[in-house]
């Protein structure tokens, strides 16, 4: 079977030029094409990892808990049918929100209520989305003319942190980052804006500390 992802190129990009799969309805018919185009079901996770801005329901739900293993080529729809109602319902997403959740878009309060005041003395910026790693790493803290970066997950109240795992282009892209500014990346679990895993407020402590003997 000769492999084909070009119905994708029909999808809707969001201004980092991944395409948009922010509900589950999308994600499940692309991952059906994917494998009825000769796709194995990690391959076609891969490919929508590596291209696709996704939301944190559409991890939690269907990658986190590995529900995509269920998803069948047998049930896959028309390419053109799966890409024109992506983008009806990515329009209808945009009529009706005044912020579009775009993956993992970055949770201000969990860093000016908490970490900002956790480290008054830190300056933390929102990544410069013409950055290459600014898809996996939200904000940046800045320590003298180092930074250490931070990237932002929502999830729900009971979501297992050890379900979790980082890609390897998040790995790369975390490895890239730490070569251009010297610090590591601290991937930050946020529930209505408070943090989950309230250890990294250590790690991240710790990694100031670190920078600032440079």
């Amino acid at each position: 079977m000769k492999k084909n992802i070009n119905f994708v190129r029909k999808f809707p990009k969001n201004p980092n030029g991944l395409y948009v799969i922010y509900e589950l309805y999308t994600f499940d018919n692309l991952f059906r094409l994917l494998l009825k185009n000769g796709f194995t079901l990690e391959q076609s996770l891969s490919i929508i990892l590596c291209n696709c801005s996704l939301s944190a329901l559409v991890f939690q739900e269907r990658i986190h808990n590995h529900a995509y293993r269920e998803l069948s080529a047998k049930d896959a729809l028309p390419p053109d049918v799966v890409a024109c109602e992506a983008r009806l319902i990515n329009d209808l997403i945009i009529a009706r929100l005044p912020r579009i959740f775009e993956g993992y878009l970055p949770d201000k309060p969990v860093i000016h209520d908490t970490l900002a005041k956790e480290f008054p003395d830190i300056v933390f910026k929102e990544t410069n989305p013409d950055l290459d790693h600014a898809g996996d790493i939200d904000f940046i803290g800045k320590v003298g003319n180092r930074a250490f970066g931070l990237q932002i997950k929502p999830i729900t109240a009971h979501a297992s942190l050890g379900n979790f795992s980082v890609t390897a282009r998040m790995e790369q892209s975390f490895r890239d980052f730490e070569k251009q500014f010297g610090g590591k990346v601290f991937i930050v679990f946020s529930v209505e804006d408070k943090i989950k895993n309230k250890e990294v407020i250590d790690h991240i402590r710790a990694e100031i500390t670190r920078l600032k003997k440079k």
